[in-house]
């Protein structure tokens, strides 16, 4: 994720030196979501700022962008996962672009060509801010379902804007007072419906919504709505379920377009080299952990994991296999802990382990085998706490797929006869033996307090086995 922030004099006079020094706060506070670099730009009413994460066009894609007339700037949070015919499309209406590889310069192209319209066309989550200089106006706008967040307040006749309520809070003499009213239905809701927040003096742009600032007013649209159901539809049960698996599969593929390293759990079973070929067929990168915890697991386990690693290596190129021994890990686990906690604080350390693995390569986040069926077998609330422990995003390549079809594309692959049948010979992240399915988190916290917990990891660190897998 990365994080946006933003002032705006609605009057179109120029912004004082202090307004920078306030956007710099509102993205100090909000560094986590974007590590890999940070940026302001200024010029008239208007100051922009960003905190960037690195997934797509590394050496370039570094915001604020300007377009390549230095008329439009952008700052953008999220991802335009249709950018490449976006931009084939753009190129033929006579676009010009700075990088081959952006989906930042994508938004600011399709804006040009486009204008508001440009939002009907963006299939990704989005959360970004426009500075359109000739026509002295900012544009905002929001993903169809609010997955990006942009909150904002109009005060001191300005708009201040951020991804974080926390951005608003960074800005010095900005009134935001609690609001009662929303403390209670989010004590009810467990969430503030937007547009409100927990202040009053603050909103949340919502979902399927654009924001405009222009000749000194603010105005809010909707610019789409889900389409009602066609009461003439007469296609069959069989017909809609193969159109679901359809728009799945080809959605979970739109996400995996990375130019970064992925971490890929890799158990030995039927899942992990299927949800590794989805994604190693995109031309990504993967760097792979598996967990060898003998007596739990036998040798010709790990065995077994190697081979199916030299039989994705023609669709990933090269790939790395990084064996973490477990068994101590395990053992003080059983020892200290209570038993239905077992499986769950297992979960929690070979994520600990895997975001470490994944740091270590600059990887930007993990993959795992899971089905649908594996993840409907979990309540949301354990797979909270099993990806507490993690900042990285979990992928789930395989979550529109049936076990039929997993079947089919591991003979696809060569891997079928390989992978380990059944699962309980290997140790895997996701074939819990006793879990606890409404687990509390604090519970579970406490539960392993009693373990060293940093100490065991830097133990299973620094005994790894790297294989190093070539085609």
């Amino acid at each position: 994720m990365c994080g946006i922030a933003g002032i705006c004099r609605l009057d179109g006079q120029p912004l004082n030196e202090d307004a920078r020094a306030h956007v710099r706060a509102m993205t100090d506070v909000i560094t986590y979501r974007g590590p890999d670099g940070s940026g302001i730009w200024q010029e008239g009413p208007v100051s922009l700022g960003h905190r960037r994460l690195s997934i797509i066009d590394l050496s370039g894609g570094s915001q604020p962008m300007q377009d390549v007339d230095g008329e439009l700037c952008i700052v953008f949070n999220g991802e335009i996962y249709n950018f490449a015919e976006l931009r084939q499309e753009l190129l033929q209406a006579g676009a010009r672009f700075h990088s081959s590889h952006s989906d930042t310069e994508v938004i600011l192209q399709a804006y040009r060509v486009w204008g508001t319209d440009c939002l009907q066309r963006f299939d990704g989550m989005f959360a970004f801010a426009l500075w359109d200089a000739p026509r002295r106006r900012l544009f905002c706008a929001r993903d169809r379902f609010g997955k990006k967040p942009f909150f904002y307040t109009l005060q001191q006749g300005s708009l201040f804007f951020g991804s974080e309520l926390n951005c608003l809070a960074a800005v010095p003499g900005l009134e935001l007072t609690l609001d009662p009213q929303a403390v209670m239905r989010y004590l009810a809701y467990e969430y503030v419906p937007t547009p409100d927040t927990m202040y009053r003096e603050a909103k949340s742009l919502p979902p399927s919504h654009w924001l405009l600032v222009e000749d000194g007013r603010l105005s809010i649209r909707r610019y789409w709505d889900l389409p009602p159901a066609d009461e003439d539809d007469r296609r069959s049960e069989a017909d809609i379920c193969a159109d679901v698996h359809e728009l799945l599969t080809r959605a979970v593929g739109r996400r995996m377009v990375s130019d970064v390293p992925l971490g890929v759990f890799l158990s030995g079973g039927i899942d992990s080299p299927v949800s590794s070929y989805m994604i190693a067929k995109r031309g990504v990168k993967l760097e792979m952990v598996h967990f060898f915890s003998p007596p739990y697991t036998s040798d010709a386990a790990k065995e077994k994991v190697l081979e199916l690693a030299k039989l994705l290596v023609p669709w990933c190129g090269r790939l790395t296999v990084q064996i973490v021994p477990f068994t101590e890990i395990q053992e003080e686990i059983r020892r200290n802990c209570p038993e239905e906690f077992f499986t769950l604080i297992m979960r929690r350390f070979m994520m600990r382990i895997s975001q470490r693995v994944a740091e270590q390569v600059k990887a930007k986040a993990l993959v795992t085998g899971e089905n649908l069926g594996q993840v409907a077998s979990q309540t949301m609330e354990a797979l909270r706490v099993t990806e507490d422990v993690v900042d990285l995003p979990v992928l789930r390549p395989l979550i529109g797929l049936d076990k039929e079809e997993i079947v089919r594309l591991s003979r696809k692959i060569g891997t079928f006869d390989t992978s380990i049948l059944p699962y309980e010979d290997c140790c895997t992240v996701f074939t819990p033996r006793h879990p606890r399915t409404k687990p509390n988190l604090e519970e579970v916290r406490e539960a392993e307090a009693a373990l060293d917990i940093e100490g065991l990891i830097d133990r299973a660190m620094t005994n790894r086995e790297f294989v190093r897998i070539k085609f």
